[in-house]
């Protein structure tokens, strides 16, 4: 569902600080350690990054913020959409989180926080990590890819999150706190 059409929301993203949130999808492989990210490709004509790859993420809506679980909404919303068929949120970080009491938002654990300027304007973007796995076919637009080969058209400060998403997956599963973070962005429009 589009909706903003891609030049008038382009246009608006220039004038506000924009607030997103974006989740960093893993599947988990031996030893309790990341090696796959979930990716999608943006195939929207007018979009800045088209044809590259990015982690799943969303505006945050005004009615996502006028229902009682805010946060919790944008994800849910996220992890309902077209793009994670095939795919399925595993509960593998939950206790770990409890156990240093951080919250987490329908099983994603916050990693860290996106600020800056992208090639749209000024951002800002809880992080989230959540553990993954394959469940049926995937989307024609989307890709499960070792995290030691991501696509060379990934879009750099996703490339950033990723790694952050990957390093507080072990620290996480090895029974650390994994702090959070702040992903610097600043992208100059084309």
């Amino acid at each position: 569902m589009v909706i903003c059409p891609p030049p008038k929301f382009n246009e608006l993203a220039t004038k506000i600080a924009l607030p997103t949130v974006e989740i960093i999808p893993l599947v988990m492989g031996g030893n309790n350690t990341p090696h796959q990210v979930y990716l999608v490709r943006r195939d929207t004509a007018g979009d800045p990054w088209y044809g590259q790859w990015h982690a799943p993420g969303s505006v945050i809506r005004p009615a996502d913020l006028r229902l009682a679980k805010g946060m919790a909404a944008v994800v849910k919303r996220i992890l309902e959409g077209s793009e994670f068929n095939g795919i399925e949120p595993t509960n593998g970080f939950e206790e770990l989180a409890n156990r240093y009491d951080v919250d987490t938002v329908e099983g994603a654990v916050p990693i860290g926080l996106k600020s800056g300027e992208d090639m749209r304007g000024p951002v800002i973007s809880p992080v989230f990590m959540l553990p993954i796995r394959q469940v049926g076919p995937l989307p024609e637009h989307t890709a499960l890819y070792d995290l030691s080969s991501l696509p060379a058209n990934t879009i750099e400060f996703h490339t950033k999150m990723i790694t952050l998403a990957a390093r507080a997956a072990k620290r996480l599963m090895a029974g650390r706190y994994p702090g959070l973070k702040i992903i610097d962005v600043h992208e100059q429009s084309g």
